[in-house]
């Protein structure tokens, strides 16, 4: 492979075309690559067997060592890292085979800069006894206590870990400590996740360690990296090198373009496979290509793409990952998403699409197959969004998603059969079990209706009607009864209607009852119905839900009206103790109050007003039960004459405090005027107890809005603190901080629960300082 791509790059055969010396090019790098992965595939067997035919010479420790440096140092300043290079010369040779001690040094040194994303790498060297110690420290993203025991095994990669790069065989490690061993000598490493990585090599001086066959006395080649051309190269292409913004790459194989240019995101962390992506997709649709995931996320935020194009092994964030994110953000959960994997066989496809994938595609891939899926993918979600569109112009979501499939279904069927692939592909992105045929068998069914109905074939399906609902078993799922042929919403939309039901079903396989909400209309050619097509959802889970919240429900009215009735009974009871306390006190005072003296007095006035303010509460308190447990109907009343009422309870209060009352006219509302007569009493009362320094004014009006009347009480008084509002409303709570503003707690509680039991809404405006505005509606009479 590489003489051949060698003469044509070298233009022995003649001149290319720039877009051909990209493409071998791209050929030439990879076929590189594969040929050192193979070699260290055949390195590590050979070690590992016994079998490799190592030959251990004197040589300068540190000039070997330091050349081998040199060739990284141009990519670490590239990538922005500091490369700290210290290699003092040791007392004696070092015995070592240079070209498989090529290989430690270089594989260190690439490990080192594709996980180190800032700071720095460090090659250090030091004799240590009768050892020279090698070791190659970074600050990149290390590697949690549990993994790093595991380091050096083969294939063993660590999940989720960030990086330039995913790319890697995983034997690089398991190669170093083999050929460290060979040479007699010890690895060890040391991380911590987020500080880096520090590997250590232990090699003994002299060679009297090694076997004697092993050991050649011939000078070694003069110093230089003969292996480290590939390592560099590779960890170039980890570097940011996208297409340069307004480039256009050398054209992909494939159909010229033709439809309308779509905006496609690609996320993979090989450069080359980016730029060929870039060359393939770039003529056909706009392109945006990030190296890993976590940039493909940002990029989707920031502008959502029509389709996103995906590796799965990827640094800082996975493609799996990726999926997971992208179907958990609510603006961008319905983007089709196609991942690209090395990873071939069933089981990686089914782990892609069981986690959202729209499809996936396995490395290598032919560019028209790409190109196919990509235009598939983008068609598809063009359908999508015109389904979307059309189900949102529709008052019913089921009626609209039917009327949508229905209407692709009939063109479809209408089609040669040349068409009919593209039928399936449209049925199997469906995410509702489908199914269309006519009473002499279901002819087509997506993934979801098989699933759904227990069938693992569509062929198992292709029979007469009657004989499948046998066997399927379809019940009513309210009686259970099993429901005549005839009523079954598939053989109706034969007939030539338009129907929708719940039916449960026996579930084929396992027998277990399943409900399923099928709605089904037929197909015509002309006036004729030719067959019927029929969508279906699982509504056990929701029918189980709906059952258990009916449920609960009635457990909570019969809790609330037990409460109610304890309430009232116990709130009623009270009131007689409460009443012979207030009375004896009065009397007390009134009949033996010369006798007392001044203490005695205040002690029975103390007790008075204590009853008193009980007695309050305890009305209330029957008041707001009498609310919960009472539903009066509702009927045209003045709202003038429910005013009038609460006037008259609180004229006392209202001449002592010399309060003026501004009322503008009233309408006719639906209500009841005890009730209304106890709402405004409250509001009215609080304007007057929570008077400021001036007379109070209390201003009543009413305006009409819609079906329903706006009225609003207004005053000016103290105002309520701003931590007050929010729970105003609530039981027992106090308007204000103050204490001397005596209430029960009850009152702004008692007013929300007459609005909302006569269907309105009750709320607040108020300050400091600058009065309130209470604002209540009602319905009105009309």
């Amino acid at each position: 492979m590489l003489g051949p791509l060698e003469d044509l790059l070298t233009g022995e055969l003649g001149e290319l075309p720039p877009a051909q010396l990209e493409t071998l090019g791209l050929a030439h790098r990879n076929s590189l690559r594969l040929l050192r992965l193979v070699n260290s595939l055949l390195d590590f067997s050979r070690l590992e067997s016994g079998r490799a035919q190592a030959r251990f010479a004197p040589v300068d420790f540190a000039a070997l060592n330091a050349d081998l440096a040199s060739s990284f140092r141009a990519a670490m300043e590239r990538a922005g890292l500091e490369f700290r290079v210290d290699l003092p010369a040791l007392p004696e040779p070092v015995y070592v085979d240079r070209d498989l001690w090529e290989k430690v040094v270089l594989n260190l040194l690439s490990n080192a800069f594709k996980f180190t994303l800032q700071g720095g790498v460090a090659l250090t060297l030091r004799a240590e006894g009768r050892h020279a110690v090698l070791s190659v420290q970074d600050t990149g993203v290390g590697v949690s206590e549990a993994e790093v025991g595991r380091l050096f095994e083969r294939f063993h990669r660590v999940e989720g870990q960030r990086g330039r790069s995913f790319e890697g065989s995983g034997i690089g490690l398991a190669l170093v400590r083999e050929i460290v061993q060979l040479h007699g000598g010890q690895i060890e490493a040391r991380s911590a996740e987020g500080q880096g990585t520090t590997f250590t090599v232990r090699l003994p001086l002299g060679s009297a360690h090694l076997p004697p066959a092993r050991l050649t006395g011939t000078p070694p080649d003069a110093p230089g990296a003969r292996g480290a051309l590939p390592f560099v190269e590779e960890a170039l292409r980890w570097l940011p090198h996208e297409v340069a913004p307004g480039r256009t790459p050398g054209p992909g194989p494939g159909a010229a373009p033709t439809g309308p240019r779509r905006r496609v995101l690609v996320a993979d962390d090989n450069a080359d496979l980016r730029e060929y992506l870039a060359r393939l997709l770039s003529p056909h649709h706009d392109l945006e290509v990030v190296a890993d995931g976590q940039a493909a996320l940002d990029a989707a935020r920031a502008q959502a793409p029509d389709l996103l194009l995906s590796d799965v092994m990827m640094p800082r964030l996975s493609g799996l990952d990726l999926l997971a994110a992208v179907r958990a953000d609510p603006g961008l959960h319905d983007l089709p998403v196609i991942l690209l994997s090395a990873r071939a066989g069933e089981e990686a496809r089914v782990q892609g699409l069981e986690a959202g994938a729209d499809d996936y595609l396995v490395k290598p891939f032919s560019a028209r197959e790409l190109l196919a899926k990509v235009n598939a993918q983008l068609a598809m979600a063009a359908l999508r969004r015109e389904a979307l569109a059309r189900e949102q112009a529709h008052s019913a979501e089921l009626e609209a998603r039917v009327a949508a499939r229905t209407a692709e279904l009939q063109t479809a069927l209408a089609r040669s059969e040349r068409q009919a692939a593209e039928l399936n592909t449209i049925l199997s992105s469906l995410p509702d079990a489908v199914y269309v045929g006519d009473l002499s068998g279901i002819k087509r069914a997506n993934g979801p209706a098989l699933t759904l109905l227990g069938f693992t074939d569509p062929d198992q399906l292709n029979r007469a009607v009657a004989e499948l609902s046998e066997e399927l078993r379809s019940r009513d799922p309210e009686t259970g009864e099993r429901l005549p042929l005839n009523e079954d919403p598939f053989v109706q939309a034969m007939q030539g209607h338009e129907v929708r039901r719940d039916v449960l079903l026996r579930h084929r396989t396992s027998g277990e009852d399943r409900v399923m909400r099928l709605a089904a209309a037929p197909i015509r050619q002309g006036e004729a119905v030719v067959g019927a097509v029929a969508v279906g959802s699982d509504i056990t889970e929701q029918m189980a839900l709906q059952r258990a919240m009916a449920r609960a429900n009635a457990e909570l009215s019969r809790s609330n009206a037990e409460l109610e009735r304890f309430a009232y009974v116990a709130s009623h009871d009270l009131q007689e103790p409460i009443r012979t306390v207030g009375s004896y006190a009065g009397l007390l005072a009134h009949r033996y109050g010369d006798q007392l003296d001044e203490r005695a007095r205040l002690y029975l006035q103390t007790v008075e007003k204590g009853a008193e303010r009980m007695k309050q509460l305890v009305g209330d308190l029957l008041v707001f039960s009498r609310l919960n447990a009472e539903r009066l109907p509702l009927e045209p009343v003045p709202a003038e004459h429910a005013l009038r009422e609460a006037l008259d309870r609180l004229d006392a209060a209202l001449r002592e405090a010399g309060a003026r009352l501004e009322v503008g006219p009233l309408p006719e509302v639906l209500g009841s005027v005890p009730r209304l007569a106890q709402l405004f009493q409250n509001l009215i009362g609080n304007a007057v107890k929570f008077r400021g320094p001036q007379a109070p004014v209390v201003q009543i009006a009413a305006q009409r809005e819609g079906a329903q009347w706006h009225f609003t009480v207004r005053d000016n008084g103290i105002g309520i603190e701003l931590e007050y509002q929010s729970r105003v409303f609530e039981m027992f709570q106090r308007l204000h901080s103050r204490e001397h503003y005596e209430g029960t707690g009850l009152g702004l509680a008692i007013c929300e629960k007459i609005v909302a039991q006569h269907g309105g809404r009750l709320w607040l405006e108020s300050a400091p300082g600058q009065g309130s505005v209470f604002h209540f509606t009602l319905q009105a009479a009309e």
